[in-house]
């Protein structure tokens, strides 16, 4: 089924060996919304075909569940120290970061880059906090695109059966809606990290391939986004709300022998490598949206070997 598709992608993505054939799997992967090696989680309501009824009246946090989503026969399946970060009833800095990192349903692989991650890096070499990187308006111009296009697309996640409530956009399509600087700014951000993760002298030039994506998440829709690891070589979310426009919704990482919320606002940027395990916990109240980049350097494939690069070698491997 799809679930077999997607990780074929990804074993297969790692056997090129020529820049035209890895644009041909960044294609692919594309299709699957970056999500190649999303922990799949059981939904909130069964599957996307969510009981309206149940949720019409619905108040206070405590009735959040996540309960009943995944089919009985399906291997992927939420821990309970999982289902208890997510749902608030475990305090995030008194969880397991470990024991979540290694109940993620995603293959060997990037199960060990994100524990080399956790235990063995600096949190600050892997992930960094930008604040105030767009503007409330350039915010507000792109909720209000994700309203209009997120919000319509009928697409369940093929990983875990929630409504993916997010809409692919284009650069051409950002700098029409933010302007050129805006957009200009965003695409050179892993810079930032570059320099971190390389004492100062990044090794390679800052070009980098991006796609990016609006996310929605609400009580009545996506309500939250279990452990994974990006299969790109970072990523960028963009907060697009006021903390204050919903309860909920925390991004949480496994960096630094921990989990770690990372506290945003409007405008705030937390770029990370891809191979940091994280998710958000249950949205409770009001609507969470982001904007999500995934950058990628061209001519560069990713080797799921402690989630570093290789530069392509000039024949196909045999």
């Amino acid at each position: 089924g799809s679930l077999g598709i997607t990780s074929l992608c990804v074993r297969s993505f790692s056997r090129f060996s020529s820049p035209a054939a890895a644009a041909i799997v960044c294609a692919e992967r594309r299709i699957f919304a970056h999500y190649a090696n999303l922990l799949t989680l059981q939904c909130l309501d069964g599957g996307g075909e969510r009981d309206t009824k149940q949720r019409e009246g619905m108040e206070g946090e405590e009735d959040v569940e996540l309960d009943g989503a995944v089919e009985e026969e399906t291997e992927y399946q939420v821990s309970q120290e999982e289902r208890d970060v997510l749902l608030a009833k475990v305090a995030w800095n008194d969880a397991d970061a470990e024991m979540i990192v290694l109940g993620m349903c995603t293959d060997d692989d990037s199960i060990d880059a994100a524990l080399c991650i956790l235990l063995d890096e600096d949190e600050a070499s892997v992930a960094v906090s930008l604040p105030a990187t767009l503007s409330a308006s350039a915010c507000r111009t792109l909720r209000d695109y994700a309203d209009e296009f997120a919000s319509a697309c009928p697409t369940v996640d093929v990983m875990d059966g929630q409504p993916e409530c997010q809409v692919e956009i284009g650069k051409h399509e950002l700098e029409r809606l933010i302007g050129h600087l805006d957009t200009d700014r965003l695409w050179v951000l892993p810079q930032v990290l570059e320099t971190k993760r390389s004492d100062g002298q990044p090794t390679l030039p800052p070009i980098w391939l991006a796609t990016a994506s609006l996310r929605k998440y609400s009580p009545a829709a996506r309500t939250h986004l279990g452990f994974h690891v990006d299969s790109d070589h970072c990523t960028a979310n963009v907060c697009l709300s006021p903390s204050s426009a919903h309860s909920g919704g925390n991004l949480l990482l496994a960096v630094g022998g921990s989990l770690k919320q990372y506290p945003r606002e409007e405008g705030d940027v937390t770029l990370h490598v891809g191979d940091v395990a994280h998710a958000v916990t249950a949205v409770h109240s009001g609507t969470r949206y982001s904007l999500l980049l995934f950058y990628n350097r061209p001519g560069f494939l990713f080797q799921r070997s402690g989630g570093r690069f290789r530069k392509p070698s000039s024949a196909p491997s045999g």
